[in-house]
């Protein structure tokens, strides 16, 4: 049993997945590329036939489309983690500034939503803080001057209160109820010299820039949103976004496309360990979850389109794992911000639609651990044993196991021979030469699915100039009037007279071919009134035609 689909969307899906995967890698096999395709229409076929089912399915796009209302919540960890590996980042030496910032800013954004700026700085804090700052003042400052000092960085290294500094960022930068917290994070971004990269990471623009700065972050700093953040704007406006509640329409995409799998990290400004475009360290990932019985892609676009979804960059991505026996779900948190927020309704889609299918009520349980799952053949980055959030939750009356299978045996992008090997490359291993079992200098030749040493290379293949492609030289046909060796793929013919192989050449009846060059100038040869090449020796002899001299 296996998905049966049009021939147009199966060719449609052929042809972007080879694209897809040929911007990343110069060598795809078609026929790789075929198998994988056939074990995604053979292991997906159980999810297919459930989410088929479903009033919200998209059969030319091979997904669930729902508009839903979320709730984005906040994100207390996030932000002072973002605003920590940004300080890293921009070599903030002093701790009480680092904490204090974050903190300060956190304090900010709650003031202003609850509108608590009235009283906010308490006489017993001022005089805390005024205890800090007898070696330098007079006991005669008043509060307004002692936070308009705090709001100087060169005092801070002696001022040991956090809470301190987010009244000092108040008077600093006059804050007030009312005021719009991103204007407010921006105007401290900008005042701190927060806002400009040190490093070339917010001057990146595109994706071929992003491994060099991605390799020289790596070891400046000690978290992921900096190294994946491709420019300050999107960076900041994700710490803006996790310190502003608020309910917003989306619509959600749940997807068994074969192409989501291929672009699952392909995100608007964003990417992760498992980008195929930027070839991350985890990306092999993207076939063994394509080629798996368990693996959906649920995801968001920056804004609507009528077509192509998955070929579009990503708001946000989560992968989904469904149990071997379709009554247990598990979920990645949601990237890039690494959050659960829009989890849960994707997860109610879900229930609803595999309860149906089990003919059970829609009542679930939630499970605090990773037992039931099996991901050795996964090769990607496995976030649940990483701190990363997940949710796991099994159908309550459900009888049968709840074990989950992550990730599929897939073929190496490109050998039909051979399986994906390393969770960061797609290519096989390149592990000896076919004929001499050399591990050093080898090219791989796809015609014959091999790879050859130099030396081999030169002792058994011929370069095809028409095919642009290496032959063996048994394969292959020296053409005296082109000066190289073609495939048998390509034109060539044996010439009767000179008995060598051309590019060109008429066919003589009853003889052969004969190269144009000998046939066109020799006199063993004429052209006969229908169009035929004949030889003058076989011409019978007559009277017709001949002049009679009186």
């Amino acid at each position: 049993m296996r998905i049966d689909l049009k021939e147009d969307l199966r060719s449609k899906i052929y042809n972007n997945c080879y694209n897809l995967l040929a911007d990343s890698y110069s060598r795809v096999s078609e026929s790789s590329l075929r198998k994988n395709l056939d074990l995604w229409a053979k292991n997906k076929k159980g999810l297919y036939d459930i989410l088929s089912t479903s009033p919200y399915w998209n059969e030319e796009e091979l997904c669930l489309v729902v508009k839903t209302r979320i709730y984005r919540k906040l994100n207390y960890n996030l932000f002072i983690q973002m605003m920590n590996n940004l300080m890293e980042n921009h070599q903030v030496q002093n701790d009480v500034w680092k904490k204090g910032i974050a903190e300060g800013c956190l304090l900010i954004s709650n003031c202003i939503r609850r509108k608590e700026f009235d009283g906010f700085v308490k006489q017993e804090e001022l005089d805390a803080i005024r205890s800090n700052f007898t070696a330098y003042y007079s006991s005669e400052l008043t509060n307004d001057e002692i936070l308009a000092q705090l709001a100087d960085k060169k005092y801070h290294g002696s001022y040991r209160s956090s809470n301190g500094i987010a009244h000092a960022l108040i008077i600093k930068y006059k804050v007030r109820s009312g005021q719009k917290w991103c204007k407010i994070l921006n105007k401290i971004m900008e005042g701190e010299g927060l806002n400009v990269g040190k490093t070339d990471l917010y001057n990146c623009k595109n994706y071929e820039e992003v491994k060099g700065v991605r390799d020289y972050v790596n070891k400046n700093a000690t978290d992921w949103y900096i190294d994946y953040y491709y420019n300050y704007n999107q960076f900041f406006a994700l710490m803006s976004d996790i310190l502003t509640p608020t309910e917003y329409d989306e619509t959600l995409y749940i997807s068994l496309n074969p192409i989501d799998y291929l672009t699952q990290s392909h995100g608007d400004n964003w990417g992760s360990c498992h980008s195929l475009r930027n070839r991350g360290c985890y990306h092999a990932a993207t076939l063994t979850m394509l080629t798996d019985t368990s693996t959906l892609i649920a995801y968001t676009l920056p804004k609507e389109y009528d077509y192509d979804f998955s070929l579009k960059d990503k708001k946000t991505r989560q992968s989904l794992f469904i149990g071997d026996n379709k009554n247990s779900i598990f979920q990645n948190s949601f990237y890039p911000s690494k959050e659960m927020n829009e989890s849960r309704t994707v997860r109610e889609i879900l229930e609803e639609i595999l309860a149906n299918y089990n003919g059970l009520p829609n009542s679930w349980v939630k499970v605090n651990n990773c037992e039931d799952i099996d991901s050795s053949d996964y090769l990607g980055y496995c976030d649940w044993n990483c701190g990363q959030e997940f949710a796991c939750v099994h159908l309550k009356e459900s009888e049968r196991g709840y074990g989950i299978t992550i990730g599929h045996n897939a073929y190496s992008v490109d050998s039909s021979s051979e399986y994906v090997y390393n969770n960061d490359t797609l290519e096989s291993d390149p592990s000896e030469c076919h004929h001499c079992s050399s591990t050093s200098d080898l090219t791989y030749i796809e015609y014959y699915d091999r790879y050859v040493c130099d030396s081999c290379l030169e002792e058994y293949y011929s370069w095809c100039e028409d095919i642009q492609e290496y032959r063996l030289c048994e394969d292959c046909y020296y053409l005296v009037d082109k000066g190289y060796s073609v495939s048998e793929d390509a034109d060539h013919y044996w010439c009767e007279e000179t008995e060598d192989y051309y590019s060109d050449a008429a066919y003589v009846e009853g003889y052969g071919y004969v190269n144009r060059n000998d046939i066109e100038d020799s006199s063993k040869f004429y052209k006969g009134d229908d169009g035929y090449w004949y030889r003058v020796c076989d011409r019978e002899e007559t009277f017709e035609g001949v002049e009679i001299n009186a």
